[in-house]
């Protein structure tokens, strides 16, 4: 008498159990596409705060050079302050002329008296080499400084107003600041906002930085005494 062929595990008189299946585990495509969706999402907007950190650092490197440049110029006055006057440049110097050359190749100190010439020359190519479309001029008043602390002490000195011109904007899109450009920001500015105000019942500038901007160009003004 044959016997029936029974699967492991199964009683005589009760059929096999067929075998489990399971559905198959993992993502779908449309969880994967949700996920390099948002991936790209956060990846643009790293993107973005990279690049607006570093145009904000491009930007801070520019002032801090323009202020550096603004405060050299102060110190070779003061340097020469016999001469101060010959330093006087009311209008923004043209880069367009003053940097042609693709090398600054500063020009040599003269053996004379003009060397107030080089001097402001030089420091006009800096501004033109180092700051894109930098320009930059001078305005150099005379006065009688009184010395707050003791009265009636007076002396001769020199107001100073300092402008330092540049294009500040790293993108470089368009064209550099001209000289028009930086004196037509500048057409508003009052020189008596480097007064003092209170405590000095003088006509001296005191030391104060200010800063102008319109579109792509900023300007920063140095005022002080010498």
């Amino acid at each position: 008498m044959l016997k029936p062929n029974l699967m492991p595990g199964a009683c005589a008189g009760r059929p096999a159990r067929a075998g489990r299946r399971y559905g198959a585990a993992g993502f779908s495509m449309i969880e994967v596409l949700v996920a390099i969706l948002v991936l790209s999402v956060g990846l643009l907007g790293m993107a973005a705060l990279m690049t607006a950190s570093m145009r904000n650092a491009q930007s801070g490197n520019f002032r801090t050079q323009a202020a550096n440049y603004a405060l050299e110029i102060t110190d070779i006055l003061r340097a020469n302050w016999a001469n101060a006057m010959r330093y006087n440049s009311p209008t923004f110097s043209n880069p367009a002329t003053l940097c042609a050359s693709p090398t600054w190749a500063p020009t040599a100190y003269p053996n004379n008296d003009r060397v107030h010439e080089v001097e402001l020359q030089r420091w006009q190519q800096a501004l033109c080499y180092q700051l894109p479309g930098g320009s930059g001029r001078v305005q150099v008043l005379p006065g009688t400084h009184t010395e707050g602390l003791l009265t009636g002490s007076t002396f001769d000195a020199y107001n100073v107003i300092v402008d330092v011109c540049w294009t500040d904007d790293r993108t470089q899109a368009g064209s550099d600041a001209t000289p028009a450009q930086c004196a037509a920001v500048m057409a508003g500015a009052n020189p008596n906002e480097c007064l003092w105000t209170g405590g000095y019942a003088t006509a001296d500038y005191q030391a104060r930085q200010q800063s102008w901007s319109s579109g792509r160009i900023t300007v920063i003004r140095l005022c002080t005494s010498i």
